[in-house]
């Protein structure tokens, strides 16, 4: 029987190889845009070369790399890609072919292969996700509700590349048919995965969980108890000779800080000259569709605890804190809706332009004086107003540590259309697990889900 874990090695792999071809040759025609002559059958000479980044991939687990998570992913696909193009310059220089290359195209290369690989593989596991032979085969094991809400969970997402095909329920069968049932899933799937759902068992129930899983599957993965705060930077360390769990919340460093506030200036100083046009162009559609200004400034809790004024494109008329009590005195399932999200779905309070702004978060955009300021960052929190503290309840003492973001983890995560509670947890988990990879990555996120609207409004 054909196992979904190579052919999706495969398929991978030839994604990677396409989209160093295709910055290749982009490369190439870019610097053919300018004078001098570059003979195509030279640089068509050294397509093979790039065959060598798929070991450097390898080495670093990217293949299948499913289970590694976006921002890692993308650290060892630079990682590697940058190593690989060292490589390739290294190699042409040593071979003294290196008058004969160009350096703009080996730059531009390593500069649209960093884009265009983690793209590609993106696209890979969108068009590949509903398919059969995509992914990891996976066991779910664990109590029979819990099980059964992540079985629908992987099915919604078939992108992850976790396809269930079967269920163990501790609490229904006895321990010889569970021997049974693990030792056919094996035999039908030798790369089978265990996914141990602890939540809800007890000791005894855990050991018998590990032992089954340890006797007859080549990978297991553990997702622990509620108990443990799984929102933490993990990591495997000695501690007097033993094994242990080192957690730690990244955004309390005050050297990752520095780090995260040097990448906000940078982005700022790199894309605020390319975004001017858009804001003047969006600040007029503002001031010619509704009477009041362009800007509408807000106040909500910064870092310490402060209070900041972020600036925004304004989206509501100019009388809309007397529409709003009106209009809940009106509809009550709209005041629960209120009460519950501190938005509505459908607000009369919005302009025209302003459900298109909303709708994309462009709204969102002139805050990029508030992280010029120092008052914000790029990524992170969402600002909340004084309201919503009581929401974030023992949390709001992480929130207000780091800096509010433009954009995070919960925009790029559903936004409004998950629960509050949810959003509270991806803040925590995005604090102690920040990278700039991590930044990088819910950037990355930030168009796609800009453009499609998901959640918000």
């Amino acid at each position: 029987m054909r196992q979904p874990e190579p052919i999706t090695v495969l398929t991978i792999a030839i994604s990677d190889f396409c989209a160093l071809v295709l910055s290749f040759m982009s490369a190439y025609f870019l610097r053919s845009l300018f004078p001098g002559h570059l003979p195509f059958d030279l640089y068509l000479k050294m397509l093979p070369l790039l065959l060598f980044f798929m070991p450097l991939y390898a080495s670093l687990r990217l293949y299948p790399g499913l289970l590694l998570g976006g921002p890692e992913s993308l650290r060892r696909l630079s990682t590697a890609t940058t190593v690989g193009t060292l490589f390739l310059s290294g190699l042409l220089f040593v071979g003294q072919f290196g008058e004969m290359y160009s350096r703009f195209v080996l730059v531009f290369f390593w500069l649209l292969a960093l884009l265009l690989v983690p793209l590609f593989r993106c696209l890979t596991q969108r068009l590949c996700g509903h398919f059969a032979w995509w992914g990891y085969p996976v066991l779910l094991m664990g109590r029979a509700n819990l099980t059964d809400l992540l079985r629908k969970h992987l099915r919604s997402t078939p992108a992850l590349g976790y396809k269930c095909v079967g269920v163990f329920n501790i609490d229904e069968p006895n321990g010889t048919l569970a021997s049974e049932l693990m030792a056919a899933s094996t035999k039908k799937y030798p790369l089978l995965t265990a996914a141990l759902i602890m939540n809800g068992l007890d000791k005894t129930e855990q050991k018998e969980l590990f032992r089954l899983a340890n006797s007859y599957c080549k990978r297991i993965i553990v997702l622990p108890d509620e108990a443990f705060n799984i929102k933490l930077s993990v990591k495997l360390a000695m501690f007097c000779s033993h094994i242990t769990l080192s957690m730690r919340q990244n955004l309390l460093d005050p050297y990752r800080l520095h780090m995260k506030r040097f990448l906000d200036l940078l982005l700022v100083l790199l894309f605020a000259l390319p975004l001017l046009p858009v804001m003047t162009f969006i600040y007029l559609a503002v001031r010619l569709d509704s009477k009041g200004p362009g800007f509408y400034r807000h106040t909500r809790i910064g870092q310490h605890g402060q209070e900041i004024k972020i600036w925004k494109f304004r989206t509501m008329r100019h009388n809309a804190d007397k529409i709003l009590p009106v209009y809940l005195n009106k509809e009550p399932q709209l005041q629960a809706e209120w009460l519950l999200k501190q938005k509505l779905e459908y607000d009369p309070r919005i302009t025209r332009i302003g459900q298109c702004l909303r709708k994309t978060s462009l709204d969102e955009l002139p805050q990029i004086f508030n992280v010029f300021t120092g008052e914000m960052s790029l990524v992170g929190p969402r600002p909340i107003t004084r309201n919503e503290i009581e929401k974030y309840g023992e949390a709001f003492e992480l929130y207000k540590q780091v800096r509010p973001g433009i954009t995070g983890l919960w925009q790029v995560s559903g936004r409004n259309n998950v629960s509050y509670d949810t959003r509270v947890a991806l803040d925590e988990t995005y604090i102690a697990n920040w990278s700039i990879w991590l930044d990088i990555y819910i950037l990355a996120r930030t168009a796609p889900a800009a453009i499609t609207g998901n959640g918000a409004y």
